[in-house]
C-alpha cells in the first residue's frame, strides 16, 4: 500500500518516510536509506528522514558516513538526543576514537533521558575511550537496574571490559 501511495506522490517526504521506516522494520535497511535520502532530496530539514538516515548508514557499517550524517543532522536539530547518544557511540567505539566529543554528546542525551539504559551504556562507553574506567563502571551499575533483555547482558559484559580497562571498540561492541 505504501508502495502505491509513494507511485501517486513521489514527492511527499512523510510517505517516504512511512515507506523507510517500513522497510527499516523488516531489515531492509538499504532500501530504507534510499527512502529516507529522497525525502531529505524534497524537505532537507525532515526530523525523522535525517535522523533515520544517518542511522541507516550507522547499520550498515558505514561508520565514517553514520559520523557525518549524525554531525550534520544535529547541526539543524541540535536537541535531538537519539542522534547525539548514536553519535558519541561512534565517537567512542569506532576508528579514530574521540572520546572527548563523545563524552560531551553523551551527557548531552543523558540530560533528556537520564535513566536510559541505552544512553547511561554510552555514556560508560565514552568514559572508558576517555581512560575513567571508574566512571564507566559507576555508569554501567547506574544503569543494569534499568535494562532488560540483551542489553542487560550487553551492559554486564561491558562492566567485566571496564573493570579490566578495557575500552570497547567496533560497532557491535
Amino acid at each position: 500500500v505504501l508502495d502505491r501511495a509513494c507511485r501517486l506522490s513521489p514527492r511527499d517526504p512523510d510517505l517516504l518516510c512511512r515507506m523507510g521506516l517500513t522497510l527499516l522494520a523488516m531489515d531492509e535497511v538499504g532500501g530504507a536509506a534510499g527512502c529516507f535520502q529522497e525525502a531529505i532530496a524534497f524537505q532537507a530539514d525532515h526530523q525523522v528522514a535525517g535522523y533515520n538516515y544517518a542511522f541507516c548508514y550507522q547499520r550498515l557499517g558505514r561508520v565514517d558516513d553514520a559520523i557525518a550524517l549524525y554531525r550534520g543532522f544535529l547541526q539543524v536539530h541540535p536537541d535531538h538526543a537519539l542522534a547525539a547518544n548514536n553519535l558519541a557511540w561512534l565517537l567512542a567505539t569506532g576508528p579514530g576514537h574521540d572520546p572527548e566529543e563523545a563524552i560531551h554528546l553523551a551527557r548531552r542525551a543523558l540530560q533528556a533521558y537520564p535513566e536510559e539504559p541505552a544512553i547511561l551504556m554510552t555514556v560508560a562507553a565514552a568514559a572508558a575511550a576517555g581512560g575513567d574506567f571508574d566512571q564507566a563502571v559507576k555508569q554501567v551499575d547506574r544503569a543494569i537496574p534499568h535494562a532488560k533483555g540483551r542489553l542487560l547482558n550487553c551492559l554486564k559484559k561491558h562492566r567485566t571490559r571496564y573493570v579490566n580497562h578495557q575500552i570497547l571498540v567496533g560497532p557491535d561492541a
